[in-house]
């Protein structure tokens, strides 16, 4: 019998934010345990399966429970996805294993441009990252004070999945995940794409000699 170790991740595990670096660090962190945890488990060939679960934004109280201490508001950074989605790919990846699953196509962008052309990403990620915190500071829906306990030693108040007052309108799904987790039709697909690419270039060069 194996089994399947599946964790949640964050977009921060590879893309930090200003002002979240404890946050960030952390899931830096958890990225690498996993990634060793892989390698320790192939080598000694345990039935076992680690999946990374890599949400973008989830429309959790989670920003309304960070611990802040300047006047700065945290705020989402990409598209926000309600937890139900998280769940259905934790389900998923329980009976379908997958190493990775990221939750939105906003975040598998970020994922793509990071890898490609890491300071530029960089500079854009903090420019927005401090104006969206700035434009939450002003929101009225903001706390009034600039410092706040968050629940590092403490459990919150709230006691609610979904956040109660979402700074934007969360997605009730994700086609991008959908493909993640179904390996075998992200192949498919990639596949008709790199045929019909092949076909219309010969179709061109085709044209191009007859003329």
């Amino acid at each position: 019998q194996g089994g399947a170790f599946i964790v949640i991740s964050s977009l921060e595990a590879e893309v930090g934010q200003p002002n979240q670096s404890a946050y960030t660090a952390s899931k830096h962190g958890l990225r690498g345990f996993l990634n060793v945890l892989r390698m320790e488990l192939r080598h000694e060939r345990r039935p076992v399966t680690v999946t990374s679960i890599v949400p973008s934004e989830v429309n959790t109280p989670f920003l309304r429970h960070t611990r802040r201490k300047h006047g700065l508001e945290a705020a989402p950074f990409t598209f926000l996805y309600q937890p139900e989605t998280v769940v259905e790919a934790v389900l998923h990846a329980a009976a379908y294993p997958v190493e990775e699953a990221v939750i939105g196509a906003p975040g598998g962008l970020v994922l793509f441009a990071h890898r490609l052309m890491p300071r530029l990403t960089e500079s854009l990620i903090a420019w927005r990252a401090y104006r969206r915190q700035r434009r939450a500071l002003r929101s009225p829906d903001a706390p009034r004070r600039h410092y706040r306990r968050g629940n590092i030693f403490r459990p919150g108040s709230e006691r609610t999945v979904h956040s109660p007052s979402p700074q934007r309108t969360p997605h009730t799904g994700s086609a991008y995940t959908w493909l993640q987790l179904h390996p075998a039709v992200r192949r498919t697909l990639n596949g008709a794409l790199i045929a019909g690419a092949a076909a219309t270039a010969l179709l061109i060069r085709h044209r191009s000699k007859g003329h």
